[in-house]
């Protein structure tokens, strides 16, 4: 109790003496705040991640409400420009948790989970895009991207943005199952549904895309969107192939601090990636995939050097989230963005439970796999800027209210897949002794094979 009330104590320290740092610097914050919000998010992040693991939920859920807090719509230590300031940071996290879980994928361990998946992907992800797409058609009238649009205009609008609601959050994924080390047939599909489901829904998007640009007209410069896209998956993979290779050269021939090399390397994915048009989380991903399948051995090497790396970018990562949620489009839009966000998790568990029916191989730990379904952020903010740029009106109101919804996944989806991980006994299951993991691996009642232990 009194190392939780010096944690909170020193929580509060950090919070007065940045408060206090803010208005003696004034406007001079804005201009010279980069290093201030850095500095701030380390301390004060940090410790709020601390109390929210002591009150049972992840780490980052502590990360993103303290940068909520601290944004521009409620504390204001951190600006709209210290956050844009610390995009760089973002990128080496996004692509640092993506190699991470690159690693974690084995060719040979996926084909446990390839029925379940595919299961799925037949079930869930086309009923969240009907469902969505129809929620949103039955109150076009009043929605305020789609009112006084012809039920045309109106439908296409909405099968857009139900293709953007299939999307997932690999990043937070990955980060909820690096912090509560977990292991086992839940962990995997989760995972695997995470990055397989958004390269399938690139796919939709691109497809309803088209049928908008037909019925709303539109494009211009972004009449390329569908061709972009196609490029920024596949284009993507196959640098991510190459960027693998070299990891693995260098872990062969030179070894030398690995942790500093690879953030480095993923500071420049992080810059080098837009300039191409590449996703740098593919990238990092199709790396990670690469050195673990080719040369297994440097797998576990590279998971350690990683994780010194981790916390810090972490941290950064998941405050800086949380102060770019926009709270003003929450409250302008929140009766929309709830009734369609609690309409999403309905159609995710019922597309579970439906799949469960048909194989077996959904059941058991399994049966929570749409706990780990909810969290929402880096590819779903992208393909709402797509929409907002190519239809100007109503596309900057659609992307306004996929930001409301993103903020109420990002702050309850992490909270649900720990819990979820916790009641299938997989939490901290990858710090276990084999024999132990086995335990969790024998509630998989799937009748061919055995889970392998991790």
């Amino acid at each position: 109790m009194t190392m939780a009330l010096r944690r909170i104590g020193a929580l509060a320290l950090v919070i007065g003496a940045v408060w206090g740092t803010s208005r003696i610097m004034g406007e001079a914050a804005g201009h010279r705040g980069s290093a201030f919000a850095l500095g701030f998010a380390l301390l004060a992040a940090t410790l709020a991640g601390w109390i929210a693991e002591k009150v049972r939920l992840p780490k980052i859920s502590g990360y993103l409400l303290l940068g909520v807090l601290a944004g521009p719509d409620v504390g204001r230590f951190i600006t709209s420009e210290m956050a844009s300031d610390l995009k760089l940071i973002n990128g080496i996290a996004v692509s640092l948790l993506a190699f991470v879980a690159g690693l974690e994928i084995h060719a040979k361990e996926l084909k446990h989970s390839a029925k379940p998946l595919a299961v799925l992907c037949a079930t869930v992800l086309p009923l969240v895009f009907v469902g969505v797409a129809a929620v949103c058609y039955a109150a076009s009238p009043i929605l305020p991207a789609t009112a006084g649009l012809g039920w045309g205009k109106a439908w296409a609008l909405c099968l857009v943005f139900g293709a953007i609601m299939m999307t997932y959050s690999p990043a937070v994924t990955i980060a909820v199952l690096s912090e509560t080390r977990s292991k086992g047939p839940l962990s995997e599909l989760v995972m695997a549904m995470a990055v397989v489901g958004d390269l399938v829904v690139i796919v939709i998007f691109a497809i309803t895309m088209t049928v908008a640009r037909g019925v709303l007209g539109g494009g211009g410069a972004e009449g390329g969107a569908a061709l972009r896209l196609v490029w920024e998956i596949f284009g993507s993979l196959g640098i991510g192939v190459g960027v693998g290779a070299g990891v693995a050269l260098y872990l062969k021939y030179l070894k030398l601090e690995l942790s500093i090399v690879l953030v480095a390397l993923f500071a420049v994915l992080a810059q080098v990636c837009p300039v191409f048009h590449l996703d740098s989380l593919l990238v990092a991903l199709a790396a990670g995939m690469f050195v673990r399948n080719v040369m297994p051995p440097a797998g576990k090497e590279l998971e350690e050097a990683c994780e010194k790396s981790l916390l810090p970018v972490l941290v950064l990562f998941f405050t800086s989230a949380g102060a770019s949620l926009h709270l003003h489009d929450l409250a302008t839009l929140w009766p929309f963005a709830l009734a369609i966000a609690l309409a999403r998790v309905g159609l995710t568990r019922t597309g579970v439970r439906l799949g469960a029916r048909w194989t077996e191989s959904l059941r058991g730990p399994r049966e929570y796999t749409w706990y780990g379904l909810i969290s929402q952020a880096g590819v779903t903010l992208g393909l709402a800027s797509i929409v907002a740029r190519e239809f100007p009106g109503p596309g900057e109101k659609l992307a306004a209210l996929a930001l409301a919804i993103i903020a109420i996944h990002e702050l309850a989806g992490p909270v649900l897949f720990k819990y979820a991980l916790g009641k299938t006994g997989e939490t901290g299951a990858a710090d276990r002794p084999a024999a132990a993991q086995s335990t969790v691996a024998d509630t998989d009642p799937a009748p061919t094979e055995p889970l392998p232990a991790a």
